[in-house]
């Protein structure tokens, strides 16, 4: 909706320009205060502006604006979100910000900066997300510049159950001390859980920037306009709302529907959830996000061994609730981390828990497959109720990736599940989400909200190639991405690489492919099923064979995506990649891997694995 006609925009350009950084602080702040009385009009505010011009031009600064870099590295969004945040934060207060992502940033700059404010993810197995890989071997290369003069802060975002929590965060902290740069404040990492610590972070980043203090910024609640003044467009910005994992929409699912046969070893199953609600918009790559419950049965047994009480209340994150309530939705008890384990033997007394923490390795061993209930069993000790909670993480939200595109299933997005179950301590495990999906039927809601995925994303021109590589359900957004391509007419250049075990039971979406196949919209399809002959056959083993032609598309400028398991198909991939380059382009292994480095860059190697 346009909220200004075009005379209007041109009286607002003309009020705001020439305007220095702290100048348009204060319009800022003056649109807001203005903004909050219904009855005068927005032609009105924007003359009273313009004849204030003069006014916020001469009135004296309390402080010269203090300059301030925000720069982010992020692989799905998060950082970029806080940075955004952080920085118009600043803004509000005065400061002279500059936000850039890491991509964009030319490192070489930094030793002519005064102050960073740098937020950054860690990706897969402690990787630096692929916008910042060029920021980080730059700071740890030869090149890198004293930064004698340098201040910063560092916020580190990543996921407690990967052994090399926040390292790229650790990383960057350490290597600016190297070089010289003092923290204005302490290196800060956050858990899936993020969002109040980002907020708490926040605060006392502006409030640590000495030169911030004393600008007084007067706020409001009130609903305000933001004008655009390059897209000539004004936006309601109340009008839209916003679903987050503390605030998720409660969607209804559609259907769910079994694409195995009786024969699969494992089930896979197509959900087709509502996303009518506003907020829920999404691109191909996206990825949805769900908040499940605890198993029920697990949930009992956790309190019969804390010979506990069911409606016992106990209070987490600020919330009181019953002991019941408390451990089905807001505590994981599915999943240990290194973290819970150590906490938990800081409060029981047990030598040989003691010596499992103390060895990496075996604590490594432990964590894979065991659950709270196991911890419980396994090295028992007395502890009361309230402190085993503390100690334990929220219950977060599953990501899924959306097998669907807007431009054909209107107000829907489908994902791909495999129900996780297996045997540990003589016990079933079931993963929580997936198992707690598949129990539900058509009609039943669940909290979702969408995570934007840009670096996973389609090229703007249909006439770039796509090289697609994903096995089980990472073939997910690889529907996504052929249905958009299908919508946008484009034909060929695309090209598919799935894996599964048994051709009969086991093919996925046959009939999608089939379809995009028959109408030109997939250009090439490459399968490998695993157990459909004595000697297994893999992904990998299909993309050497076709190794010529794979790094010719690369050489043509091809798009790579890589979806699944971190471990086995990305790293398998991964080593492929390296090998079908050396093969093809005459590079020593370091010359291949800067090679690789540069399609990662460049975003012609994307990865969306966990």
């Amino acid at each position: 909706m346009t909220l200004l006609n075009q005379q209007q925009i041109q009286k607002v350009s003309s009020a705001v320009e020439g305007l220095n950084a702290n100048q348009l602080a204060w319009v800022s702040g003056y649109f807001s205060g203005l903004s909050a009385n219904a009855d005068t009009g927005l032609q009105h505010q924007i003359t009273d502006l313009s004849t204030s011009q003069t006014s916020a031009q001469t009135s004296p600064q309390l402080h010269t604006a203090e300059k301030v870099t925000v720069l982010y590295g992020s692989q799905t969004g998060n950082s970029k979100k806080i940075a955004e945040s952080v920085s118009a934060e600043l803004k509000t207060k005065g400061a002279d910000v500059t936000l850039k992502n890491l991509l964009d940033y030319r490192p070489q700059q930094l030793k002519k900066e005064q102050k960073v404010v740098l937020v950054i993810s860690t990706h897969g197995n402690g990787e630096a997300p692929d916008e910042a890989l060029a920021f980080y071997n730059f700071i740890y290369s030869d090149r890198a510049p004293k930064l004698d003069n340098l201040e910063f802060a560092v916020l580190g975002l990543g996921d407690s159950s990967y052994d090399d929590f926040c390292q790229t965060g650790v990383d960057v902290d350490a290597k600016f001390e190297e070089l010289g740069a003092k923290r204005f404040h302490d290196r800060v990492d956050l858990d899936l859980d993020f969002e109040v610590g980002a907020k708490s972070w926040q605060q006392e980043i502006v409030s640590k920037l000495d030169a911030l203090n004393d600008q007084k910024t007067e706020s409001n609640d009130a609903q305000h306009v933001v004008i655009d003044i390059n897209s000539k467009q004004a936006i309601n910005t109340a009008e839209t709302q916003s679903w987050s994992e503390a605030n998720p929409y409660h969607a209804e699912i559609l259907a769910i529907t079994n694409l195995t046969t009786d024969d699969s070893e494992q089930d896979a199953y197509h959900i087709e959830i509502s996303t009518e609600a506003e907020g829920l918009r999404y691109e191909p790559g996206d990825i949805i996000a769900i908040l499940p419950e605890n198993n029920t049965e697990l949930v009992d047994a956790i309190i019969k061994q804390l010979d506990a009480s069911e409606t016992e209340l106990v209070t987490v994150s600020g919330d009181t609730s019953s002991l019941r309530n408390a451990l089905t939705h807001k505590l994981e008890i599915a999943n240990l981390t290194a973290k819970v384990v150590k906490s938990y033997a800081e409060l029981v007394s047990n030598e040989p828990l003691n010596a499992l923490t103390a060895d990496k390795e075996q604590l490594k061993q432990y964590l894979h497959g065991s659950d709270l209930l196991d911890l419980l069993q396994d090295y028992p000790g007395e502890i009361a109720t309230a402190d085993l909670l503390y100690i334990l993480r929220p219950l977060f939200s599953r990501q899924y990736s959306i097998a669907s595109s807007e431009q054909v299933h209107t107000e829907e997005a489908h994902i791909l599940i495999k129900p996780v179950y297996y045997d540990h301590n003589d016990r079933k495990h079931l993963g929580v989400s997936s198992n707690w999906l598949i129990d539900k039927q058509a009609g039943d809601t669940i909290p979702v909200h969408i995570k934007p995925n840009s670096g996973f994303s389609l090229p703007e021109s249909n006439e770039d190639k796509i090289i697609m590589i994903g096995a089980g359900t990472g073939v997910a957004p690889y529907r996504s991405f052929l249905y958009e391509r299908e919508a946008r007419e484009a034909k060929g250049n695309s090209w598919l690489f799935f894996g599964e075990q048994r051709f009969q039971s086991d093919f996925l979406y046959q009939t999608d492919w089939q379809h995009f196949l028959k109408n030109g919209t997939l250009e090439k399809m490459n399968v490998a099923f695993s157990r459909d002959q004595q000697e297994k056959i893999y992904i990998q083993d299909k993309l050497l064979e076709e190794s010529a032609q794979v790094f010719e598309w690369i050489e043509q400028g091809a798009t790579l995506y890589v979806c699944g398991d971190i471990d086995r198909l990305a790293q398998g991939v991964h080593d492929t990649l390296h090998k079908i380059i050396s093969k093809h382009s005459g590079l020593d292994d370091d010359g291949v891997s800067n090679y690789i480095d540069q399609l990662k860059i460049n975003k012609k190697y994307q990865r969306d694995v966990y």
